[in-house]
């Protein structure tokens, strides 16, 4: 177990000066185990279902009573999804959920709360070096945070125009 840090000062919440050691060391041992499973399943004309599940488990088995350890992470999370693609348009639909975790991070604890989000994307060529894309995240704009003292996530919408270069093989 290692204890090395260095330290430093800063202020308690009553603005008194307090002396810290700060470190990126462990503290403790933690077992871990998990499984993960994905599945991609073609339907019909371009259509695909894809999904996926993940199971992940941890055991404190040494930690200090001043820094307790946590595996920060859910012990189940889902993605489920339905995908379209074409010659020139690709695009998905698909909702994401995480079990509720305990966040433990030095004096920063608390529980994340389970979540479910609706994703969408979708990809256009507009010619053989173009493309425009699209992003939704968060489509119903649930309210949430992914990890204690995070930022509250709402809906979030990403585009892009892309340019392909064409490379020549040939050419030295």
């Amino acid at each position: 177990m290692a204890t090395s840090g260095k330290p430093c000062s800063s202020n308690d919440v009553d603005g008194r000066p307090i002396f810290l050691l700060r470190s990126n060391a462990n503290f403790g041992r933690v077992e871990t185990q998990g499984v993960e499973l994905s599945l991609d399943y073609p339907l019909s004309d371009g259509w695909a279902l894809e999904a996926n599940y993940s199971w992940f488990d941890h055991v404190v088995k040494d930690e200090l009573d001043i820094a307790p350890l946590g595996a920060n992470a859910p012990e189940h999370k889902l993605n489920i999804g339905l995908a379209y693609l074409s010659e020139r348009f690709s695009g998905s639909v698909g909702f994401r959920w995480s079990d509720a975790f305990l966040w433990q991070e030095g004096v920063i604890n608390g529980v994340v709360p389970s979540y479910g989000v609706l994703n969408v994307a979708g990809v256009y060529d507009l010619s053989s070096s173009w493309e425009l894309g699209l992003n939704v995240s968060n489509l119903l704009d649930k309210k949430h945070y992914e990890f204690f003292s995070g930022d509250i996530m709402g809906i979030r919408a990403m585009a892009h125009l892309a340019y392909r270069f064409k490379v020549n093989a040939g050419a030295r």
